[in-house]
């Protein structure tokens, strides 16, 4: 199953959807997405009605499955941190 990116919906709060063949991020139309790739990793960050959810999601490899999980904002802040410290130093 292959992992096709965020879907923009009548959903109340974002959540791991499967369509067919393809795995999305369900998010309400109003949502505030925020994206970091790391190598095959994609670290999602959904903000909506003063809420924030963060996902992380392994895409790239034709021999393997995708797959999409909901993280804790510790690990997307050790991303953010991680990209930020990166930039600095260039």
């Amino acid at each position: 199953m292959k992992f096709k990116g965020i879907i923009r919906t009548e959903v109340d709060e974002p959540k791991v959807m499967k369509n067919g063949d393809g795995l999305f991020i369900a998010t309400p139309r109003r949502a505030k997405v925020r994206c970091i790739k790391l190598g095959c990793i994609l670290y999602y960050k959904v903000s909506h009605m003063c809420v924030d959810w963060y996902f992380k999601a392994k895409v790239g490899n034709v021999f393997s499955d995708d797959w999409v999980e909901p993280i804790d904002e510790v690990e997307w802040s050790n991303v953010e941190w991680y990209v930020k410290s990166k930039e600095k130093r260039r």
